[in-house]
C-alpha cells in the first residue's frame, strides 16, 4: 500500500498504475477504497471495462446514487448486468428510477409485477398516464378490486375504454356498478341492454326502484310480456303509473289482463265508458259497451 501511495504522490495517476499492470482489486485489497479512487479521478466505466462488476463496487460500499451522481445512468447499470430489483434492494426507490428515465415497460419486462409498483407508491393513474392501458394491467394479473381500492372509479375505467360487459365478465356485479355510482340508465346508454341486466340477475323491480320507469324499459325495447314473464304483476304496472289503455296500445289485450288476475275494476277509470272495444275471450270476439263492467257484455 505504501508503494502504491508513493507512486501516486510521485505524480502517477491510478490509470497509469493500472496500465503498468496494477489491478484495481489489488488496490482495494491493499486498503484503498473505490471512493478514494473516484475522488482521485477514476471513471466508473474504466473500472467496469477493467473487469470489475457493478455489484462488486456496491459490495465495496459504493452507493448506486453516488454512481448516478457521478454521471452514470441507471440504464447503463442495467445494461451492465444490474437488475432493477437489486437497485431497489440497495435503497433506490422506483419513483427515483422513473424520474431518472426508467420506463414502466422496462420494469415489467425485467420481471417486476404491477402490484409491486403500486405498493412502492406508484399510483395506477401514473401508470395509465405513462401509456399503460387498464386492459394491460388486467392481463398482467391485476384485479378490478385492486383498482377500486386504489381509488379508481368505474366511470374512470369506462372512460379509459373498459366496457361494462368486460367488468361483469371479470366478476363485477351490476349491482356493484350501480352502488359505485353508475346508474342503470348510464349502463344502458353505454350499450348494455336491459335484457342483459336481467339475465345477469338484476330484477326489473330493482331497475325501476333505481330510477328506470317501466315506460323507459318498454321504449328501450322490452315488451310488457317480458316484464310479466320476469315476475312483474299487472297491478304493479298500474300502481307505477302505467294506465291500462297504455297496455292495450302496447298490444296487451284486456282479456289477457283479466286472465292474469287483474279485475275489470282495476283497469283504467279514465277510459270512455261509452266506447266499444273488441277483446278476445275464449276464442270468440265480443262487443263490449263498457269495458269496466264485465256484465255489460251483450
Amino acid at each position: 500500500m505504501d508503494m502504491i501511495q508513493e507512486n501516486f504522490s510521485a505524480g502517477l495517476s491510478w490509470s497509469q498504475l493500472v496500465s503498468v499492470g496494477l489491478s484495481w482489486s489489488w488496490m482495494v485489497s491493499a486498503g484503498l477504497s473505490w471512493s478514494q479512487l473516484v475522488l482521485d479521478g477514476l471513471c466508473w466505466s474504466w473500472m467496469v471495462s477493467a473487469g470489475l462488476s457493478w455489484s462488486q463496487l456496491v459490495l465495496d460500499d459504493l452507493s448506486w446514487s453516488w454512481m448516478v451522481s457521478a454521471g452514470l445512468g441507471w440504464s447503463q447499470l442495467v445494461s451492465a448486468g444490474l437488475g432493477w430489483s437489486q437497485l431497489v434492494s440497495a435503497g433506490i426507490g422506483w419513483s427515483q428510477l422513473v424520474s431518472a428515465g426508467l420506463r414502466w415497460y422496462w420494469m415489467v419486462s425485467a420481471g417486476l409485477s404491477w402490484s409491486w409498483m403500486v405498493s412502492a407508491v406508484i399510483g395506477w393513474s401514473q401508470l395509465v398516464s405513462a401509456g399503460i392501458g387498464w386492459s394491460q394491467l388486467l392481463s398482467a394479473g391485476l384485479e378490478w378490486s385492486q383498482l377500486l381500492s386504489a381509488g379508481l372509479g368505474w366511470s374512470q375505467l369506462a372512460s379509459a375504454g373498459i366496457g361494462w360487459s368486460q367488468l361483469v365478465s371479470a366478476g363485477i356485479g351490476w349491482s356493484q356498478l350501480v352502488s359505485a355510482g353508475s346508474g342503470w340508465s348510464q349502463l344502458a346508454s353505454a350499450g348494455i341492454g336491459w335484457s342483459q341486466l336481467v339475465s345477469a340477475g338484476i330484477g326489473w323491480s330493482q331497475l325501476v326502484s333505481a330510477g328506470s320507469g317501466w315506460s323507459q324499459l318498454v321504449s328501450a325495447g322490452i315488451g310488457w310480456s317480458q316484464l310479466l314473464s320476469a315476475g312483474l304483476g299487472w297491478s304493479q304496472l298500474v300502481v307505477d303509473g302505467l294506465s291500462c289503455s297504455q297496455l292495450v296500445l302496447d298490444g296487451l289485450s284486456w282479456s289477457w289482463m283479466v286472465s292474469a288476475g287483474l279485475g275489470w275494476s282495476q283497469t283504467d277509470p279514465h277510459l270512455n265508458q261509452n266506447s266499444f272495444k273488441l277483446v278476445f275471450i275464449t276464442d270468440k270476439f265480443f262487443n263490449i259497451k263498457n269495458p269496466l263492467c264485465p256484465s255489460s257484455i251483450f
